[in-house]
Formats: C-alpha cells, sequence, structure tokens
C-alpha cells in the first residue's frame, strides 16, 4: 500500500458521516476537519483543455478521429503533455477549474452514423487503446509522485448511439464486449495515464452502465483504475429514464458497491439519496467508506495538500505558446487524408483560384473545443499560399429573401430586431439559405454578416457563428404551397401579422399567417458555373457543420452527403481543375465526386491550423499522410439499425465487412 492510499484511509477516519456524504457528487464542499477546500470533478478534454469563458484560450487540437489517422503516439503524447499542462495552468490561477479530465473518449466506433463520431478513435480496438494510451500518459504528467491531470476515459461503455442513449440497452455478445469493446479501455488505464471512467449512459445487456458490477471486478481490482464517476444526469435517469430502480437511494447504494464512485448531478439530490440510503440501511457507512477514500486518494495524488508539489508552479505563460503552436501544426499537417489524387500537389498557378463552398472561409467548433486564437480558414490559407494570384471566393449558398404573410419582405434593422416591413427587398433583407443537411436551414444577413436566431418568442439578429448547447439559429423549413418555417429545438411555427411582427407558436395546423415564401435572388450553382468557368483551379471547401445536424444527442440518418449537393458535380463540368477538400466530423458517402473530381482531400475541423494544413498540403509542402480510421461505406445500406452492436453477425467494420468500402480502413 502506497503512503497516498494510507493517508486517504487516515483521513476518511477523521470525517464525519455529514462530511461524508459531500464527496460522492461532482461538486465537493469543503471538509473543515481534514482541511480540504472546495472541489469539482470534470473538465473536457477531447481536443485539449476547453474552457467556457471567452478569456479562456488553449491549444485546440484536431478532432480525435483526425487524431486517430495520424497513427502517430508520440504525437499524442505531446497532445497530452499540453492538455495536462494547460489544464494545470489555469487550475492553479482558479482552483474551481478541476484536473479531472473527461476525456479522451474510447468508444469503438463500429457505426459511422453516430453523432459523436468525430470525439472518439475509430473502429479498430488496437488503434484507440495505443491512441488513447499515449494521450493520457502525457495528460499524466512524469512526477513520481503526482498526476498532473487524471484523464477519465468516456463513456465505458458501448456508447455508440445517440438518439436513445438515454435508457438504450447495448447488447454485446460476450466475446466482442471483452475483446472489442472493453478491451479498448484497458490500454490507456493499465498501461497509460487514465485511472478514471465516465460510465455509459446506456445499459449494457440489461444493466444500467453505471451499476457494473465490472466495474469494481476488472477496470479496479485488475487494470488499476482509482474512481468512476457517471455521465451528467445519469444518476437521477437511473429512475427516471432507465425505472430501473424507484428510488435516488437504491441507484446510489447499488452504483457505490458496484464501484462508481462519483455521481455528476446535483449535489443536493445524492446527498438527500446518500442519507435515504444508510437510513434505509441500502449501504453501510464502511462500504461508503470504500467510495470515499478512492476519491480523496485522486485529490492527494493530484498533490492538492502539497504547497510543493512542482505542478504549483505552471502558469498561463505555458498556454498556446510557441511550441505548443508548432506541435498542433504538426497534428493538423498529420491528419490530412489524400482520399483520391489524379492532379495534386500544385505548386503554381497561372490564372485565377476559386476557394468556394459553405466552408471555404469558417473554420468551426464542436461542443468540446476550446477557445482558440489566430484561426485560419482555407480560403485564407490559400490566399497566403499563392500570393501572386488572385483568389475568389464565393460560399455558393443560394441567396434569397422571405415574403412574409403580410406581402411584405422580412427585414433586419440596425438595432438586430427582425419585421416584415419591406415592400421591396433591399440588402437588410438578402439572407443565405444555409442548409447543413439532415433537415436544418440557417437564415445568415448578408449585409450584417450574422445568423437570424429564434429567441424572446421572435425573431432577432445573433452571432456570426452558431455555437451553443441548443443552437435556437437552426429552423426546419417545411413546404405545404409555402414555406413553413419552425424552430428546429421545439417545433414552434414561425408567424407574422399584418404589422409585420414576427413570432413563434406551438400549433399543428397550418393558417395564413404561417405560411411564408422563400424567393431566390442569386443560386449558388449558377455562380459556381460561372466562377468555375472563369478560374483555372477550383477548391470546393465543404463538410458538415458540427454544432448542428449530426452531433451530441443526434445520429445521422443516412451516409448521403447532403450539404450543397450537387455542387461539386457543378463546378467539375466546367473545370476538370476541381478539388474537393471534404472538412468533417464524419465519413460521407461521396461517391459521385469520388467518380468524378480529380482529388479529394479530406480533413477534420482542424482548429486554428486548418487552412494552414490544407494548403500546404494542396502546395505540396505538407505530405498528406493521413490514415482513415473508420472504414466510409457506399450508403447506410451496408450497415444494420444503429442500435444492434454486433459487429461480427452484421458483418461490419474492416474486421468483418464483406462489401465494397467507399474507402477501406488505413
Amino acid at each position: 500500500m502506497d503512503k497516498f492510499r494510507r493517508q486517504a484511509k487516515e483521513l476518511v477516519r477523521k470525517l464525519t458521516l455529514d462530511e461524508k456524504f459531500n464527496f460522492i457528487a461532482t461538486h465537493q464542499p469543503p471538509a473543515e476537519s481534514i482541511s480540504f477546500k472546495e472541489f469539482f470533478i470534470g473538465t473536457e478534454a477531447a481536443r485539449g483543455f476547453v474552457g467556457r469563458k471567452d478569456d479562456e484560450f488553449s491549444t485546440v487540437f484536431p478532432q480525435p478521429i483526425g487524431l486517430a489517422g495520424t497513427f502517430d503516439t508520440e504525437l499524442m503524447q505531446k497532445l497530452g503533455e499540453i492538455a495536462g499542462r494547460e489544464c494545470r495552468a489555469y487550475h492553479n490561477e482558479n482552483p474551481k477549474i478541476s484536473l479531472c479530465y473527461w476525456g479522451p473518449t474510447v468508444d469503438m466506433e463500429r457505426d459511422p452514423r453516430w453523432g459523436r463520431t468525430e470525439e472518439a478513435y475509430g473502429e479498430d480496438v488496437c488503434l484507440a487503446g495505443e491512441m488513447t494510451k499515449a494521450y493520457t500518459v502525457g495528460m499524466a504528467g512524469y512526477d513520481e509522485n503526482y498526476f498532473l491531470t487524471i484523464p477519465a476515459l468516456k463513456h465505458f461503455c458501448a456508447n455508440n448511439t445517440e438518439n436513445t442513449r438515454i435508457n438504450g440497452n447495448s447488447y454485446l455478445p460476450l466475446r466482442l464486449k471483452y475483446e472489442y469493446y472493453y478491451a479498448a479501455f484497458m490500454n490507456a488505464i493499465k498501461y497509460g495515464g487514465a485511472r478514471s471512467v465516465m460510465t455509459a449512459y446506456n445499459e449494457i445487456n440489461g444493466l444500467p452502465a453505471m451499476l457494473n458490477p465490472e466495474l469494481n471486478d476488472i477496470l479496479k481490482k485488475e487494470w488499476g483504475m482509482w474512481f468512476a464517476v457517471t455521465d451528467g444526469g445519469d444518476f437521477a435517469q437511473t429512475v427516471t429514464a432507465h425505472k430501473y430502480f424507484d428510488s435516488h437511494a437504491e441507484t446510489l447504494a447499488h452504483a457505490l458497491k458496484s464501484g462508481c464512485d462519483v455521481m455528476t448531478d446535483h449535489d443536493i439530490l445524492v446527498r438527500n439519496a446518500a442519507e435515504k440510503a444508510i437510513e434505509n440501511n441500502l449501504i453501510t457507512e464502511e462500504e461508503l467508506d470504500k467510495n470515499i477514500e478512492n476519491v480523496i486518494y485522486a485529490r492527494l495524488k493530484l498533490g492538492l495538500l502539497d504547497e510543493n508539489c512542482p505542478y504549483n508552479r505552471i502558469s498561463k505563460d505555458i498556454v498556446d505558446n510557441d511550441e505548443a503552436r508548432e506541435i498542433n501544426l504538426r497534428a493538423a499537417r498529420e491528419q490530412v487524408v489524400m482520399l483520391k489524387n489524379n492532379l495534386l500537389p500544385v505548386k503554381k498557378i497561372k490564372g485565377r483560384i476559386a476557394v468556394v463552398g459553405a466552408l471555404a472561409d469558417e473554420n468551426l467548433c464542436d461542443w468540446y473545443t476550446g477557445k482558440f486564437r489566430d484561426a485560419v480558414s482555407v480560403y485564407e490559407g490559400i490566399k497566403r499560399a499563392f500570393p501572386e494570384n488572385t483568389v475568389i471566393h464565393d460560399s455558393l449558398w443560394d441567396i434569397a429573401c422571405i415574403k412574409a404573410p403580410n406581402g411584405k419582405y422580412i427585414s433586419v434593422h440596425e438595432d438586430g430586431s427582425v419585421c416584415a416591413d419591406k415592400n421591396i427587398p433591399d440588402e437588410s433583407c438578402k439572407f443565405e439559405i444555409r442548409k447543413w443537411g439532415q433537415g436544418t436551414t440557417n437564415f445568415f444577413s448578408v449585409k450584417y454578416k450574422k445568423h437570424l436566431r429564434f429567441e424572446d418568442n421572435t425573431l432577432k439578429l445573433h452571432n456570426r457563428t452558431v455555437y451553443d448547447w441548443f443552437t435556437f439559429e437552426t429552423f426546419n423549413v417545411s413546404i405545404c404551397e409555402n414555406e413553413i418555417i419552425e424552430s428546429y429545438l421545439h417545433h414552434q411555427r414561425m408567424k407574422a401579422d399584418e404589422n409585420g411582427n414576427v413570432s413563434f407558436e406551438k400549433r399543428t395546423n397550418v393558417k395564413k399567417e404561417n405560411k411564408f415564401r422563400i424567393e431566390t435572388l442569386s443560386y449558388g450553382f449558377e455562380r459556381a458555373e460561372k466562377i468555375a468557368d472563369e478560374c483555372e483551379f477550383v477548391f470546393f471547401c465543404t463538410g458538415n457543420h458540427p454544432m448542428q445536424s449530426a452531433r451530441e444527442c443526434y445520429d445521422r440518418k443516412k451516409l448521403f452527403f447532403d450539404v450543397q449537393t450537387g455542387r461539386g458535380r457543378d463546378l467539375w463540368y466546367k473545370n476538370k481543375n476541381t478539388v474537393m477538400i471534404l472538412i468533417s466530423s464524419y465519413p460521407y458517402a461521396i461517391n459521385t465526386e469520388n467518380r468524378l473530381l480529380p482529388a479529394i482531400l479530406y480533413t477534420t475541423h482542424a482548429g486554428a491550423n486548418l487552412g494552414t494544413a490544407v494548403a500546404e498540403t494542396i502546395c505540396g509542402k505538407n505530405n498528406p499522410a493521413g490514415r482513415l480510421a473508420m472504414t466510409w461505406y457506399q450508403s447506410e445500406l451496408d450497415l444494420p439499425d444503429i442500435t444492434d452492436y454486433d459487429i461480427e453477425k452484421n458483418q461490419t467494420t474492416y474486421m468483418y465487412f464483406r462489401g465494397e468500402p467507399l474507402y477501406p480502413f488505413g
């Protein structure tokens, strides 16, 4: 038994029962009897440190599915060091920032329709295990006594669908359960720096994952894990969603006994459940002590009681510094994949260059992204790479105005308010109609370069970028003689009265005040053909919006490429020097583009260096040595129901697939 374990046991003995109840939730109040300060568990780490405040900048890595494609464990360890040091730097300034990292995500990606595909490391258990092992070694640091941070692997286990994740059951054949779904987690815990896991929302073979006794029997006793934590709200959902128990006290008692030590839920709810569990003899104080000891041990291993802990001296000077930026640029370069090539590189171009498409001048974030500086889009990167050329940009979205039921056009006012008050559309009435697939639409003001947003039951002008847990800039547009516009989240239907006032209401029937007409002023495909005809080279930049359509909570139904569909073909018909730059969180079935276009580059949303890495690849300065960490299928018809986890029976992933992939693993 090491000295920290002995110390943890001694500290637990000093705690009152009332104080012990404070160690079971992710927010842990001070414990005066042992001089413990307030403590929080949980900082996101998918792409490095994730700060939620505007001034909490960090080094933001490419999306993990792209990092997996580097097959570079040395790089992953260096990225882990950056993530660990930046988290410690912020914690030293503000102790409310947790040193218990939530990540990396190790869920096996056996289906590319999963809404969170960008977060994990592909479909191969060895690749995912080795890459996350290296990442967590760096995150944990190299001190002989203390951990820099404590990574918690997500989400143990078989959490690979969003639509039914809260109470769905992942049925795992026993061999696949241990050799595939469990095995991916083993390397980072047993041989890497991870000492915790976050349990999955779903059930595993009928048992909620947070109640899995193998948290104790395998992860702790065999692999050396210190503690487990639930996913957000899952503690309460064992009663409300799974309906597995009738009371939270029963849930808590069984979770603690199974090896789940910390509940990511309201601390008062958890405390009340603990009090009831003790009162009703569902768990003894001695049993409770074992879980609390695990948490205290972890806090001791972070050096929180040692003023001389070497990590206490790390300051924010190291955040996103030159060394970190150089390593991160290397990561952005290495994750670029050449899907097809009969044209690149092009070191010199005589004529004009077109950089067009939905993502040509964007550098977007997913939810688990920190704040990065000096972002470079592909358009900006190509301008820098070809300074002597004229570089043309066009998003290629249709530009339209919206005619309201009162016969007038919706316009945006200087104060950001919106009203249907223009008889003839002017610049304030023009919107890019941005359709991101899966039925999602944005209205982007051409004049103000900002999105319309559903807010206070009306439309208002908001930000240039869409970035919120709930994206109120996202709308559904349905055709029913006219266009019916609804808020995406709550399906409240937009209406306009005779005075042009725009509001929303919950209704099923369509009335006159709900009938709008989107009148196209400029078609993207027409501009595409004209631009392609006038330029020597065309770089078509497209892909997904990581905060809309497929993301956490939303799976894809199809693999079909449904963003600016056919635009690559339109460009190629006019200009055979058309290169597709696919910027995406997940695989697409780009069958037509693969058949027609001479070159296709794939990159994930790669952080600040996205445009630089792409431009360097185009002109030959970067060798695109990235590989695919997943099989790219030609259609969702190659796949079973997304809730079916038996990859052997269904012949999916590169290990069992018998069909012809669009692009193979590796």
